[in-house]
């Protein structure tokens, strides 16, 4: 092989993987993330020791892809058909390699956080996504790996050309004279940037020139790039990294850039089913712009208390509260839109051999359930009613056991308290914090979690700036 790539014959690269594969017990982790530089990586890796002796191949090749329950459809279909392809052509070739796909915990989903509890839609200075859906599930993997082995190495196929961002965040962690660089965060494991000078050109010319080891079609991703001059999503280490909102590989709904590119080229370029997506993308950073924070956002912060900032009424003299969570309003309307759009896009999929696609995981609806009773009285099971009013049927394993008060209930104390001029939200949460902790010996909890409802605001808006005046 006489191919050259950043400077160095093909085979000295082979030869290099081989050493490094060679030289210690500590299993291998190639993040993979179904773009054309994570492809190149697991690609020259596969083939570098598919010509070693199999008595040779002693220890573990992870192929980790993080799966952040929010990426565009088209290209998770991509990334489970080559797993699933990975894990055929290892088996049948006698190769050590085992795909893994990392989940965030249901709690640190983002649906659960930005319809559950509330949260906007992230920003740069509230980017509150990155370390619950990428960071800790691939941490936590990577942490095990190394705990057992005592050591692990991730491989990634970061470039410095992508991006000076890139370029500047692989240098400050290189260490002179070593292939391996260590994790910013875990002390067991380090980081190997095999491809870290290769050009753009390079990559293409690489994946085009020699055929996919487990079956795929690398001019496939010619089409997923098609006009793209951006780069993919990789295993992200930190919370330092850069966004991954323009990437050709990023999570469909991401607010963190105004101008996301995935999403947008793949319908420019033929996908238009997935157009319904790029609405709701819409919708979200609409409720970021400053002039509508009022109308979708809460005037109480989410631990109950307010908070005063400098605004634009500053200048008549009048003190501006913080918007706290989404209203309730905003998200069950939001949860009713983002069904409907699941329920279309699967009617109108091209592509009918994929798998069904969920925008909301079952488990993420039990648990936004859960938090809409626990925390803002939803007495009357909001997110089932919604399923079954989108769906026309009860969602599987909803059997309501998260409380046992009722709509009629809520009412009956609304009237109540309409008549005694007492806070109905107030009285709610009193019942609800009473059921949640029904049969509790201690009756400690109880007496806190009553003390902290009292210490919270129950006054309206309007009822704030009239006492301030």
């Amino acid at each position: 092989m006489n191919s050259i790539y950043a400077g160095r014959h093909l085979d000295d690269i082979y030869k290099e993987i081989q050493e490094q594969y060679l030289a210690d017990s500590w299993p291998w982790i190639l993040g993979y993330s179904g773009g054309k530089d994570s492809t190149a990586l697991v690609q020259l890796v596969w083939h570098a020791l598919a010509s070693l002796e199999k008595n040779r191949l002693f220890k573990p090749i992870y192929i980790l892809s993080s799966d952040t329950l929010v990426e565009i459809p088209k290209v998770i279909n991509h990334i489970e058909l080559n797993l699933k392809r990975m894990l055929e052509a290892a088996r049948l070739q006698q190769i050590p390699i085992r795909p893994i796909k990392v989940f965030p915990d249901v709690k640190n989903t983002f649906w659960v956080n930005l319809l559950g509890k509330g949260y906007p839609a992230p920003t740069n200075n509230f980017r509150w996504c990155t370390d619950r859906l990428k960071i800790e599930p691939t941490s936590n993997f990577i942490r095990s790996q190394a705990f057992e082995a005592s050591g692990a190495i991730l491989l990634l196929g970061s470039r410095k050309s992508e991006s000076s961002v890139r370029k500047k965040r692989i240098e400050s962690h290189k260490v002179l004279g070593k292939k391996y660089n260590p994790h910013p965060d875990i002390p067991a494991a380090h980081v190997y940037t095999l491809i870290e000078d290769w050009e753009t050109e390079e990559v293409w010319d690489y994946l085009l020139e020699y055929s996919s080891p487990w079956g795929a079609d690398n001019r496939e991703l010619v089409y997923m790039y098609k006009n793209a001059s951006d780069g993919e999503c990789p295993l992200i280490l930190d919370i330092k990294s850069p966004s991954c909102g323009k990437s050709r590989f990023g999570c469909w709904c991401c607010t963190v850039v105004k101008n996301e590119k995935a999403l947008s080229s793949l319908i420019k370029h033929g996908e238009n089913w997935l157009a319904p997506l790029q609405e709701l993308r819409e919708i979200l950073l609409l409720t970021q712009e400053p002039d509508k924070k009022k109308l979708y956002r809460e005037h109480i912060k989410r631990n109950g208390q307010i908070l005063f900032i400098r605004g634009k009424l500053e200048e008549e003299g009048v003190k501006e509260l913080a918007r706290g969570p989404y209203t309730m309003e905003f998200r069950k309307k939001f949860l009713r839109s983002l069904l409907q759009t699941e329920r279309n896009l699967n009617n109108c999929n091209p592509y009918h051999d994929s798998d069904y696609i969920n925008l909301i995981q079952q488990d993420e609806l039990h648990e936004i359930q859960r938090l809409w009773k626990e925390e803002k009285n939803d007495w009357e099971s909001s997110v089932y009613a919604i399923y079954e009013e989108v769906y026309g049927k009860k969602i599987d394993n909803g059997i309501d056991e998260i409380g046992f008060l009722t709509f009629e209930d809520k009412e009956a104390v609304m009237s109540i308290c309409n008549e005694e001029g007492f806070p109905a939200d107030l009285a709610m949460e009193l019942l609800t914090a009473a059921q949640y902790h029904q049969g509790l010996r201690s009756k400690v909890q109880l007496k806190n979690k009553v003390a902290k409802i009292f210490s919270k605001e129950w006054r309206s808006e309007v009822e704030i700036y009239r006492d301030i005046k």
